[in-house]
């Protein structure tokens, strides 16, 4: 169905154009937003329209995102949160090809970073559950832990189990 420049459309487009204008969204996000307003039909028209006008370009977005959130957050938190925002998939896959992300290197790195010279047990745990809530996976949060906790050219100990 298509739907002719007509004051539904236009208060839509308007809407739109508002919504972009505030910060960038993918093409998911902007048709969500307009559905919560307007029919599917007039959402999808608003999408079409975005996208051949370049409001919206999902393969950027995409790109933008992992190239952000690449040193906070895990490949995984990255990739459902894309998902979530209603990315698709080649244009998420293209993204991490496209930028080499070191997960590992990413993960020592914002350990480091929230250890700050404290290593009680209660402030490792705390660390350990702040990055498994950014998507890392437990094993490598664990062998990181005892990986630090075994360097000798530090001399800290680190005595628990997570």
């Amino acid at each position: 169905m298509i739907i002719h420049m007509n004051d539904t459309f236009a208060a839509a487009k308007e809407l739109a154009l508002k919504l972009l204008s505030s910060k960038r969204r993918s093409s998911g996000e902007l048709r969500k937003a307009i559905q919560e307003r307007y029919n599917a039909d007039v959402a999808s028209e608003i999408e079409l329209w975005a996208k051949e006008y370049k409001f919206i370009d999902d393969a950027d977005y995409a790109k933008s995102f992992v190239f952000e959130k690449c040193n906070s957050l895990s490949k995984n938190y990255i990739y459902h949160t894309l998902t979530q925002r209603g990315v698709d998939l080649a244009a998420i896959t293209k993204a991490f090809d496209e930028i080499a992300v070191d997960e590992r290197k990413v993960l020592t790195k914002l350990f480091r970073e929230a250890l700050r010279g404290d290593y009680s047990k209660k402030n490792v745990l705390k660390i350990a559950r702040s990055l498994a809530r950014k998507g890392f996976e437990y094993e490598d949060i664990e062998s990181l832990v005892y990986e630090y906790a075994k360097d000798d050219e530090t001399e800290r100990t680190i005595d628990f189990e997570i």
